[in-house]
Protein backbone atom coordinates (compact mmCIF):
# COMPACT_ATOMS: atom_id res chain seq x y z
CA UNK A 1 0.00 0.00 0.00
CA UNK A 2 1.37 3.59 -1.11
CA UNK A 3 1.30 6.30 1.84
CA UNK A 4 -1.59 7.81 2.33
CA UNK A 5 -1.56 11.74 1.98
CA UNK A 6 1.76 12.26 4.41
CA UNK A 7 4.31 12.43 1.79
CA UNK A 8 7.74 13.52 3.56
CA UNK A 9 7.94 16.92 2.42
CA UNK A 10 4.38 17.94 3.90
CA UNK A 11 5.27 16.14 7.25
CA UNK A 12 6.22 19.34 9.19
CA UNK A 13 2.87 20.37 8.78
CA UNK A 14 1.64 17.52 10.70
CA UNK A 15 1.03 17.37 14.45
CA UNK A 16 0.53 13.76 15.55
CA UNK A 17 -0.22 12.56 18.87
CA UNK A 18 0.15 8.58 19.81
CA UNK A 19 -1.42 7.23 22.87
CA UNK A 20 0.27 5.18 24.83
CA UNK A 21 -1.26 5.93 28.32
CA UNK A 22 -0.94 3.07 31.29
CA UNK A 23 1.11 0.11 31.84
CA UNK A 24 4.86 0.66 31.61
CA UNK A 25 5.73 -2.61 29.93
CA UNK A 26 3.42 -1.21 27.29
CA UNK A 27 5.07 1.74 26.87
CA UNK A 28 7.90 -0.04 26.45
CA UNK A 29 7.02 -1.76 23.56
CA UNK A 30 5.85 1.41 21.81
CA UNK A 31 9.79 2.59 21.06
CA UNK A 32 9.79 0.58 17.88
CA UNK A 33 6.50 2.10 16.63
CA UNK A 34 8.16 5.71 17.18
CA UNK A 35 11.02 5.10 15.41
CA UNK A 36 9.19 4.28 12.19
CA UNK A 37 6.74 6.59 12.74
CA UNK A 38 9.48 9.61 13.37
CA UNK A 39 11.45 7.88 10.09
CA UNK A 40 7.95 8.09 8.47
CA UNK A 41 7.60 11.97 9.14
CA UNK A 42 10.77 12.98 10.08
CA UNK A 43 9.93 16.79 10.34
CA UNK A 44 6.44 16.80 12.17
CA UNK A 45 5.11 17.41 16.07
CA UNK A 46 5.23 13.74 17.66
CA UNK A 47 4.14 13.79 21.21
CA UNK A 48 2.49 11.11 23.34
CA UNK A 49 -0.52 10.96 25.65
CA UNK A 50 1.21 9.00 28.89
CA UNK A 51 0.47 8.00 32.98
CA UNK A 52 3.09 9.66 35.05
CA UNK A 53 4.45 6.78 36.11
CA UNK A 54 4.74 4.71 33.03
CA UNK A 55 5.19 7.60 30.97
CA UNK A 56 8.88 8.17 32.68
CA UNK A 57 10.34 5.16 30.81
CA UNK A 58 9.97 7.35 27.43
CA UNK A 59 11.57 10.90 28.88
CA UNK A 60 14.96 10.43 27.00
CA UNK A 61 13.22 8.66 23.69
CA UNK A 62 14.41 11.14 20.49
CA UNK A 63 11.57 9.80 18.66
CA UNK A 64 8.97 12.05 20.60
CA UNK A 65 9.09 15.94 21.45
CA UNK A 66 6.45 15.99 24.05
CA UNK A 67 5.23 13.79 26.66
CA UNK A 68 1.67 14.86 27.14
CA UNK A 69 0.54 13.34 30.72
CA UNK A 70 -2.98 12.32 30.96
CA UNK A 71 -4.94 14.67 33.51
CA UNK A 72 -6.78 13.25 36.38
CA UNK A 73 -9.90 15.43 37.42
CA UNK A 74 -10.61 16.27 40.85
CA UNK A 75 -14.12 17.73 39.79
CA UNK A 76 -17.14 15.52 38.89
CA UNK A 77 -19.24 18.42 36.97
CA UNK A 78 -21.66 18.44 39.73
CA UNK A 79 -21.98 14.79 40.34
CA UNK A 80 -23.68 14.45 37.23
CA UNK A 81 -21.16 12.66 35.38
CA UNK A 82 -19.32 9.25 36.25
CA UNK A 83 -15.71 10.69 37.34
CA UNK A 84 -14.06 8.55 34.02
CA UNK A 85 -16.31 10.22 31.67
CA UNK A 86 -15.33 13.36 33.45
CA UNK A 87 -11.61 12.90 32.79
CA UNK A 88 -12.17 12.25 29.13
CA UNK A 89 -13.91 15.63 28.46
CA UNK A 90 -10.85 17.58 30.43
CA UNK A 91 -8.38 15.63 28.24
CA UNK A 92 -9.94 16.26 24.93
CA UNK A 93 -10.54 20.00 25.72
CA UNK A 94 -6.74 19.91 26.34
CA UNK A 95 -5.79 17.68 23.31
CA UNK A 96 -8.44 19.62 21.39
CA UNK A 97 -6.52 23.19 21.50
CA UNK A 98 -3.24 21.62 20.70
CA UNK A 99 -4.61 21.51 17.12
CA UNK A 100 -3.22 17.93 16.09
CA UNK A 101 -4.30 16.53 12.87
CA UNK A 102 -3.06 13.16 13.00
CA UNK A 103 -3.80 10.34 15.96
CA UNK A 104 -2.44 6.55 16.33
CA UNK A 105 -3.91 4.18 19.17
CA UNK A 106 -1.70 2.36 20.89
CA UNK A 107 -4.46 1.62 24.21
CA UNK A 108 -6.87 -1.10 23.36
CA UNK A 109 -10.22 0.67 25.35
CA UNK A 110 -13.20 2.14 23.73
CA UNK A 111 -12.14 5.54 25.92
CA UNK A 112 -9.37 6.46 24.19
CA UNK A 113 -11.56 5.95 20.83
CA UNK A 114 -13.61 8.66 22.15
CA UNK A 115 -11.03 10.82 23.74
CA UNK A 116 -9.15 11.29 20.23
CA UNK A 117 -13.00 11.76 18.69
CA UNK A 118 -13.85 14.18 21.26
CA UNK A 119 -10.37 15.94 20.53
CA UNK A 120 -11.85 16.80 16.70
CA UNK A 121 -8.51 15.02 15.16
CA UNK A 122 -9.11 14.45 11.77
CA UNK A 123 -7.21 11.24 11.21
CA UNK A 124 -7.79 8.65 13.93
CA UNK A 125 -5.81 5.26 13.21
CA UNK A 126 -6.67 2.35 15.83
CA UNK A 127 -7.26 -1.38 16.43
CA UNK A 128 -11.33 -2.78 16.14
CA UNK A 129 -11.43 -2.98 19.63
CA UNK A 130 -14.41 -2.68 22.12
CA UNK A 131 -16.58 -1.12 19.02
CA UNK A 132 -14.80 1.90 18.68
CA UNK A 133 -14.55 1.30 14.89
CA UNK A 134 -16.94 4.25 14.32
CA UNK A 135 -14.95 6.86 16.27
CA UNK A 136 -11.87 5.91 13.80
CA UNK A 137 -11.37 7.24 10.45
CA UNK A 138 -9.36 3.87 9.48
CA UNK A 139 -9.80 0.56 12.29
CA UNK A 140 -7.26 -1.97 11.63
CA UNK A 141 -8.01 -5.42 12.52
CA UNK A 142 -6.53 -7.26 15.12
CA UNK A 143 -4.97 -10.69 15.08
CA UNK A 144 -4.55 -12.08 18.80
CA UNK A 145 -1.84 -14.42 18.03
CA UNK A 146 0.51 -11.33 16.91
CA UNK A 147 2.93 -9.88 19.54
CA UNK A 148 2.02 -6.54 20.87
CA UNK A 149 4.25 -4.64 19.49
CA UNK A 150 3.71 -6.10 16.50
CA UNK A 151 0.06 -4.77 16.83
CA UNK A 152 1.90 -1.28 17.45
CA UNK A 153 3.59 -1.69 13.57
CA UNK A 154 0.09 -3.15 11.69
CA UNK A 155 -1.02 0.54 12.29
CA UNK A 156 1.49 1.81 10.60
CA UNK A 157 1.21 -0.86 7.89
CA UNK A 158 -2.08 -0.30 7.48
CA UNK A 159 -1.68 3.35 7.21
CA UNK A 160 0.84 3.04 4.16
CA UNK A 161 4.27 3.80 6.41
CA UNK A 162 7.21 1.07 6.14
CA UNK A 163 8.49 0.07 8.84
CA UNK A 164 12.19 -1.74 10.04
CA UNK A 165 12.24 -5.12 11.67
CA UNK A 166 10.73 -3.74 14.94
CA UNK A 167 13.80 -4.06 16.91
CA UNK A 168 13.06 -2.66 20.75
CA UNK A 169 15.75 0.49 22.59
CA UNK A 170 15.85 2.07 25.74
CA UNK A 171 17.79 4.88 27.05
CA UNK A 172 18.33 5.85 30.73
CA UNK A 173 19.16 9.49 31.99
CA UNK A 174 22.86 10.62 33.10
CA UNK A 175 20.94 10.97 36.45
CA UNK A 176 19.49 7.27 36.24
CA UNK A 177 22.67 6.44 35.31
CA UNK A 178 24.85 7.27 38.38
CA UNK A 179 22.40 6.24 40.37
CA UNK A 180 22.41 2.16 39.15
CA UNK A 181 26.19 2.68 39.64
CA UNK A 182 25.76 3.78 43.08
CA UNK A 183 23.50 0.59 43.97
CA UNK A 184 25.97 -2.18 42.30
CA UNK A 185 28.98 -0.15 43.33
CA UNK A 186 28.90 -3.22 46.00
CA UNK A 187 28.27 -6.28 44.44
CA UNK A 188 30.66 -8.60 43.26
CA UNK A 189 32.10 -8.05 39.81
CA UNK A 190 33.12 -11.90 39.09
CA UNK A 191 29.31 -12.80 39.08
CA UNK A 192 26.29 -12.24 36.29
CA UNK A 193 23.96 -9.65 37.81
CA UNK A 194 20.29 -10.30 37.23
CA UNK A 195 18.37 -7.34 37.89
CA UNK A 196 14.17 -7.91 38.55
CA UNK A 197 11.90 -4.99 38.71
CA UNK A 198 8.79 -5.94 40.82
CA UNK A 199 6.42 -2.66 40.33
CA UNK A 200 4.00 -1.96 37.92
CA UNK A 201 1.56 0.76 37.66
CA UNK A 202 -1.37 -1.61 38.51
CA UNK A 203 -0.65 -2.60 42.43
CA UNK A 204 -2.90 -6.18 40.93
CA UNK A 205 0.03 -7.06 39.12
CA UNK A 206 2.79 -6.44 41.23
CA UNK A 207 4.42 -9.17 43.25
CA UNK A 208 4.55 -8.36 47.05
CA UNK A 209 8.39 -7.40 48.15
CA UNK A 210 8.11 -9.75 51.21
CA UNK A 211 7.72 -12.59 48.48
CA UNK A 212 10.13 -10.79 46.21
CA UNK A 213 12.90 -11.15 49.55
Amino acid sequence: MGRLNHPQSESRHERILVVRNRYIGDTLLAIPFLRNLRHGFPDATIDVLVDPGSGSVLAECPYKDELITWHRSSSERGGMLPKSLDNILDNAARLKARGYTRTYLLKRSFSSGLLVWLAGIPHRVGGDFQGRRPLLTRSVSIDRCRHEAEHFLDLLRDDGIAVDDGHNENWASPAAIRRSAEVTADLPTDRPRIFIAPKATNPNREWPLDRMA
